[in-house]
């Protein structure tokens, strides 16, 4: 591997490292039953949503939707939360679910992931949003969101596109342009569910919050 790609990786992981840690001493996690049993919910939602990924046979292309129940995250558990749900997810998918992969790549999408939600979790902070388990603030809540996802995309379409363009050294934008095409707007079209993710939550509970599933099995088979 081309040892400036391998510094990337690194220099992904690292920053990665230091947003959880920062994270975790300026916004510690609630440690109620509540915020675990939230957890747990949404870890197993984004663990699923990894597996129901979409392929787009027009150009090859794949997209998962685990960003849906990890935006969700940001809205019942804020950004701490949502990194935690984020990192264990793709932790799980990346060494379990998916080991023909090599460990440099794990580990970069692992950490590009991670800095995506931690990212777009302090824009929604920074914005006046407000996570919550118990209320589903939809007016309050709508305009950081936006700013979130934007945020979310962009630093997860933006590293990629670095990556790419400095393995075959090919201009930042042409990159940016191959790896999203339709992607980026199916994707971003469809981060609203995240807002039905944490209102189902909210509003009925555990096994309700599963509903969410299936426009998203939908679009699996919808799309092979």
């Amino acid at each position: 591997m081309d040892p400036r790609v391998k510094r990337t990786i690194f220099a992904t992981t690292l920053a990665a490292a230091v947003l959880v840690v920062a994270l975790y001493v300026k916004y510690p996690p609630d440690l109620t039953v509540e915020s675990f049993i939230a957890f747990g919910t949404l870890l197993a939602l984004s663990t699923l949503a990894m597996m129901l990924y979409l392929r787009f046979t027009e150009t090859g292309s794949t997209t998962s939707m685990d960003f849906v129940p990890e935006l969700g995250a940001i809205l019942l558990l804020g950004p701490t939360g949502a990194v935690t749900v984020t990192l264990l997810s793709e932790l799980i998918s990346g060494f379990f679910l998916y080991r023909e992969k090599s460990v440099l790549k794990k580990l970069f999408n692992i950490s590009q992931l991670v800095l995506a939600v931690g990212v777009a979790g302090l824009m929604f902070r920074w914005s006046g949003g407000v996570e919550s388990l118990d209320t589903f603030r939809f007016q309050s809540s709508l305009a950081p969101f936006l700013v979130a996802v934007l945020a979310y995309f962009a630093v997860n379409t933006g590293t990629v596109a670095f990556i790419v363009s400095v393995s075959e050294r090919t201009p930042f934008l042409e990159a940016w342009r191959r790896i999203t095409g339709g992607l980026i707007v199916f994707d971003i079209a469809m981060s609203p569910l995240a807002f039905l993710v944490a209102f189902l939550y909210t509003q009925y509970g555990v096994v309700a919050v599963f509903l969410a599933m299936i426009p998203l099995i939908g679009l699996r088979y919808s799309y092979g």
